[in-house]
């Protein structure tokens, strides 16, 4: 066995997303390597069936004792925060790498790292792999993965047979803070419209705004990480806004379109071989992905109308293949 890696990529949905190619490409960089990556309990689903993975070490709080019985030879700090680079440090870890300030959340978790790695790359998945470039040649290519048990595969196909008659056309508008999110009233009029013109049935994933939504006779999904995936992966399209769930439909290969306005898709953007994405903001600094999470709808994604959404659906779906 080579070098105990520890990787460390603790929250949240959509970052831990873009950041499961580091895990395959770390094994086809580096076979002989012990990997295990460290996650929040929270997000464990998501990486504890990993098949490039020997180890998942689950953090519950601040009990981080687990990840210093580990002994790891190397630290790869992919969160790129104070507590990620506190607990690189403390897992005794001889080389901690991790991306330079600049490229940081949290400039002061440089402090911490053994290694500090200026990256190429806009794009944070991009940066990501350049940082485990550190440690071995990474295939060129992106590989998402994300096993799902047929248990759960089984659960969502009798929700599925039960509530939508017709291809399900997943809109998704919740997210982390308000100003990046795009109107629910614009939802309900895109889920009639979906309906009606591209006989799709619109299902919204469970939030605030579901009474709205079940008002006009919409399907709401109530479901933990994974059947959620299996809902994106079996649905015929998704829609929303920089928020993990959309960023988990187009890594599962779903059709998608992103909705964004006060982040940058550039950096921040789903990945995926059939993404659309609609984008009125300003050219930003693309480094990190420090911007400010104001409390009311973003003017960048009012600017996106309702029909420019229903015409890009239109288009992404005469060219994306149908699920099998």
């Amino acid at each position: 066995m080579g070098e105990r890696v520890l990787i460390l990529k603790l929250s949240s949905l959509g970052d831990i997303v873009h950041a499961l190619p580091v895990a395959a490409g770390l094994r086809a960089a580096c076979p002989r390597a012990e990997l295990a990556w460290a996650v929040g309990q929270r997000w464990l689903p998501l990486v504890e069936h990993h098949p490039a993975l020997d180890r998942v070490i689950p953090l519950h709080g601040a009990r981080w004792s687990a990840v210093r019985e580990y002994r790891p030879d190397v630290a790869l700090d992919l969160q790129g925060n104070l507590k990620s680079a506190l607990l690189g440090f403390y897992s005794g870890a001889r080389r901690r790498i991790g991306l330079d300030s600049p490229w940081l959340r949290e400039h002061a978790a440089a402090w911490f790292y053994t290694r500090r790695v200026r990256p190429q790359a806009i794009h944070i998945t991009g940066q990501l792999l350049e940082l485990a470039g550190e440690l071995g040649a990474i295939p060129p290519q992106p590989a998402f993965s994300l096993p799902i048990p047929e248990t759960i595969t089984k659960q969502t196909h009798a929700w599925r047979v039960q509530n939508c008659p017709r291809p399900a056309a997943f809109l998704l508008p919740g997210g982390g803070w308000e100003s990046k999110l795009w109107p629910a009233e614009r939802y309900r009029e895109l889920a009639s419209w979906l309906e009606h013109e591209l006989e799709l049935t619109p299902v919204v994933n469970h939030g605030p705004h579901d009474r709205l939504f079940e008002q006009a006779g919409i399907r709401i999904f109530q479901g933990g990480l994974l059947p959620l995936a299996t809902m994106l992966q079996q649905a015929r399209l998704a829609v929303g806004g920089d928020t993990g769930p959309l960023h988990l439909a187009a890594a599962l290969g779903t059709p998608s379109i992103g909705l964004f306005g006060p982040t940058d898709p550039a950096r921040n953007g789903p990945r995926g071989e059939f993404v659309r994405i609609l984008y009125k903001g300003r050219k930003r600094n693309s480094r990190h992905g420090r911007y400010a999470r104001g409390r009311i709808t973003s003017p960048e994604l009012l600017a996106i109308s309702t029909e420019e959404v229903a015409a890009t659906c239109a288009e992404l779906l005469a060219t994306a293949p149908q699920i099998a």
